[in-house]
């Protein structure tokens, strides 16, 4: 305990105040440190080497679409009850338009049939993707965190989850 009081400069022992900071600044060690700083950590040779890059992203737009694409397919897949009720929903609807919609006439009544139809696809579209809106929010933190650490672009992420779930709309 005496060492302790002598060292922090409680007066036991030495007649002057330590002054640990003075000390240091005075030492051999503190001279070596600064000019190890001052000349840079990085030896001069390397320093007109370092690479520099023009986007925060590490990869192309065209590699994150194809990895997002990779992944979102992926996603369908691992979900097998949400991708059968897809498909199965997407094959009642088509016979169903199908049947609704069989041998159309060319004429004014027809091209009105022909646009109905287009519109019921449409609405029927619509009506299906809210069944994703659950796995959207369920991937969001995955997003979240992907996107702050900049692994890929919003752009590449919004095209494949649409372009993903194309095949199931168009049908």
């Amino acid at each position: 305990a005496d060492f302790v009081l002598e060292v922090t400069g409680s007066g036991i022992g030495r007649s002057q105040m330590f002054n640990a900071p003075l000390e240091y600044q005075k030492s051999r060690m503190a001279r070596e440190i600064d000019e190890t700083v001052s000349r840079g950590i990085m030896p001069q040779e390397l320093r007109a080497h370092i690479p520099t890059f023009d986007s925060p992203y590490a990869t192309t737009l065209k590699t994150q679409l194809k990895q997002c694409f990779k992944r979102g397919f992926r996603g369908f897949l691992r979900r097998p009850g949400f991708f059968r009720s897809q498909v199965t929903r997407s094959l009642f609807m088509a016979f169903v338009v199908g049947t609704l919609y069989y041998q159309i006439d060319n004429s004014q009544e027809g091209a009105r049939l022909r646009v109905s139809a287009f519109f019921f696809s449409l609405i029927l579209a619509a009506v299906g993707s809210i069944n994703v809106l659950p796995f959207i929010i369920e991937d969001r933190a995955v997003y979240c965190r992907e996107r702050s650490s900049h692994t890929y672009r919003s752009v590449a992420y919004l095209a494949s989850l649409v372009l993903t779930g194309l095949p199931f709309e168009a049908f």
